[in-house]
């Protein structure tokens, strides 16, 4: 009996070991939190929501809820590649780092894809010194005439 007493007795001492190394090990672990927005601030439910360390390999992913907000949870510190994308928008990227277990707060905006503007500014010479009101003036000017 004594000796089952003994044996139970470092069990316990050997898990209550193994089980504080690895919350501590989790202590410095860090939060990403936010939400994906669109360019009007609407929220944009359904995005995936990644990071990534080149180095280390480590990834991790989530879907924004329909509110738009989206949590990572127990990250390693390392410096991140966070990217959020959805059909139909741009891909957000930022470069994030995990320092503490202080959660980092991301506001990721947006923007529809295809919307960029593009104005064309066409105009013959020809079309501005024939105008009636400006044609006559340039004429005479190259004539010697006032």
């Amino acid at each position: 009996m004594n000796l089952a007493l003994r044996a139970l007795f470092c069990l316990a001492l050997c898990l209550g070991f193994v089980t504080s190394g690895h919350a501590q090990s989790l202590g410095n672990a860090g939060t990403v939190e936010g939400t994906v927005v669109d360019q009007s601030g609407a929220a944009v439910p359904g995005a995936v929501v990644s990071v990534h360390n080149a180095i280390s390999g480590y990834n991790q992913s989530t879907t924004s809820a329909a509110d738009g907000s989206f949590r990572l949870s127990n990250i390693p510190p390392n410096p991140y590649h966070l990217e959020a994308k959805a059909a139909n928008f741009n891909t957000y990227s930022q470069d994030i780092s995990i320092r503490n277990a202080i959660p980092i707060q991301v506001k990721a905006t947006l923007a529809v894809s295809g919307t960029q503007t593009t104005v064309t500014v066409e105009a013959a010479a020809a079309e501005a010194l024939d105008h009636p009101k400006y044609g006559s003036h340039h004429r005479n000017a190259e004539r010697g005439i006032r």
